[in-house]
């Protein structure tokens, strides 16, 4: 039986910049990895603009500017049908998609701007602050939404660094700037004209990533060879990841490039460069995740500020990484390809919001809970709401609802333990027992977390949970019952 095929359309240019393409790819990657085939249809120069396209090992046809916006011309990147097509793009819409139903059997819209209509079965917008009522009036009753940073679809290795990262002092201090791949305005090169007019912390370094075809790459080029050697110009970043992770302050543009140093607790002063930013950038700044600047000049300077104010660093970093957790493109694939119950009804996950304190209170003094809860006091409405907040926002913690269906039906919680691991805590509403939404969570907490071992701490007596969690492919390994990464 051949593997489902997924279809992207999306495009990248010095105009656009490369984040369509680029959350495409880290969408495509997490259902590659959970088997599905994925192909692309992009613009002739996203080729040049995103090389990882060719080399991500993802079969790529570049379309000519005449079929850009021509479904049946999509058609042909995937003449046999695709069980799902991507659509970020933001000049095409619900008659586009309606003319790709043709040949595709689901469409997953990617959007930020809430403008237009689609005619998808779900969209997926990660702008912090994002919800339902923004879409009510340009998606299909039936149409799913993924709303939020908890969706935001960064590489993998955001999330791996996210559990590595440290703040441990170190002999020098970092500021990364960068405004993306394209940086069309030469943001990059403002910044660095106004901090050479600065007096500068003798122990900062700084570094500045842009991408080769970018149409300032010469001017900033020949700017930072001018430059003392504490000015570093990194073009095209291999390892984009550890120079974030790296650094202490960052300043750069409101786009994916945001949530990702959000992800990584990176604290940060933004400037915004295109409209569709705006509303993100407001969303962060409101929340606390970041600062933003009027243009490059203000942001050198608001740069150096919060570079001396350690506390503001220490806040801003909690709040950013609150937000987004770098999970996104897991959730993404999960949602488009669920687990399912013996009653045949999908089972999904989804991070738990405020609005479930009420739900979740109502499963925890359930006596089938407690009984074999490390804790066997039945909690109060208080504890539990105190309990509820802190494990929600906590930066170590996935806390997850289960649906069966579109009902929620229970929790998973994976809480990372330093050096060993996710340890996973799982109840169920006792009035769903037997019907296998135990099994559907733990397949899918590990495709949230493919990379990581998970572990379980059984309390004698518990056959029960002991059978679950070895059909599920745990296994003995000291006081824990452990799933290794496959």
């Amino acid at each position: 039986m051949r593997s489902k095929l997924a279809l992207f359309r999306a495009d990248a240019s010095a105009a656009i910049g490369s984040g369509h393409v680029r959350r495409c790819l880290s969408v495509a990657a997490a259902l590659k990895r959970d088997g599905w085939t994925c192909r692309f249809a992009v613009g002739e120069e996203s080729l040049t603009v995103v090389p990882e396209l060719i080399a991500g090992g993802f079969e790529t046809r570049a379309l000519k500017p005449s079929a850009l916006r021509d479904a049946e011309e999509l058609r042909r990147s995937a003449p046999e049908g695709c069980d799902l097509l991507v659509v970020d793009h933001y000049g095409l819409d619900r008659a586009y998609e309606s003319a790709a139903r043709k040949f595709a059997r689901h469409v997953l819209a990617i959007d930020d701007l809430a403008d237009r209509d689609h005619d998808c079965d779900a969209l997926m917008d990660a702008t912090a602050g994002r919800n339902a009522g923004d879409y009510a009036a340009h998606v299909p009753a039936h149409a799913d939404l993924l709303l939020g940073p908890a969706y935001a679809p960064l590489r993998p290795e955001f999330a791996i660094m996210r559990a590595r990262r440290t703040t441990h002092p170190r002999d020098h201090r970092r500021m990364l700037i960068n405004f993306g791949g394209t940086d069309p305005d030469d943001e990059t090169g403002s910044v660095l004209a106004a901090l050479s007019n600065m007096s500068l912390p003798d122990d900062l370094h700084i570094d500045v990533v842009l991408g080769h075809g970018a149409r300032h790459a010469a001017r900033v080029t020949a700017r930072i060879s001018a430059m003392p050697d504490r000015f570093q110009l990194h073009l095209d970043a291999p390892d984009m990841v550890s120079l974030l992770a790296a650094s202490d302050i960052a300043i750069g543009a409101g786009g994916v490039s945001a949530l990702e140093r959000c992800c990584l607790g990176l604290p940060s002063i933004l400037v915004v460069i295109a409209d569709n930013q705006r509303l993100v950038a407001a969303s962060l700044a409101k929340a606390g995740a970041t600062r933003i600047a009027t243009g490059g000049k203000d942001a050198a300077y608001q740069a150096l500020a919060l570079l001396e104010d350690r506390p503001a660093q220490r806040a801003m970093a909690a709040v950013a990484a609150s937000l987004c957790d770098g999970r996104g493109a897991a959730r993404i694939a999960a949602w488009i390809d669920p687990e399912h119950a013996k009653d045949g009804a999908p089972v999904r996950l989804r991070p738990v919001t405020a609005d479930d304190e009420a739900v979740t209170f109502g499963w925890q003094v359930q006596p089938e809970t407690r009984r074999f809860a490390r804790d066997a006091r039945v909690p109060t409405r208080e504890e539990h709401r105190a309990w509820f907040a802190a494990r929600r926002i906590h930066p170590d913690c996935l806390y997850n609802i289960v649906l069966h269906g579109d009902d929620p039906a229970g929790t998973i919680r994976l809480d990372r333990r330093d050096g060993a691991g996710w340890e996973v805590s799982i109840g169920i509403d006792a009035a769903r027992h037997g019907i296998g939404l135990g099994r559907a969570a733990l397949a899918l907490a590990r495709r949230l977390v493919p990379e990581a071992p998970l572990l379980a701490q059984i309390l004698p007596g518990n056959d029960t949970s002991r059978a679950l969690f070895t059909r599920a492919g745990y296994a003995p390994d000291g006081p824990w019952y452990v799933s290794r990464p496959h």
